[in-house]
């Protein structure tokens, strides 16, 4: 958890916390999501890559994807004002 903490700012945490309350991710996937992003050692990591990220598990699990979570997950960098969650 410190890692996870250190290498996700609060945008990627305030994402997968809206992501995991609205029903997208259950816990099992969100960990999924977190464990591949802490694998990508020499990038940083933030709210665009976690979008990617997401689309990739999602898609590899062969599951469904509302349109509108499907619209806020291909927004681009410029719309990283984003709800975040404390």
């Amino acid at each position: 958890m410190p890692e996870e903490t250190a290498r996700l700012d609060v945008h990627c945490r305030g994402f997968l916390a809206f992501l995991e309350s609205a029903g997208v991710l259950d816990p099992l996937t969100r960990e999924l999501v977190i464990e591949r992003a802490l694998a990508l050692d020499g990038f940083g990591i933030n709210l665009h890559r976690i979008k990617v990220i997401v689309l990739m598990v999602m898609w590899q699990q062969d599951r469904a994807i509302d349109t509108l979570i499907l619209d806020e997950l291909l927004t681009g960098e410029e719309d990283e004002d984003y709800l975040v969650l404390q």
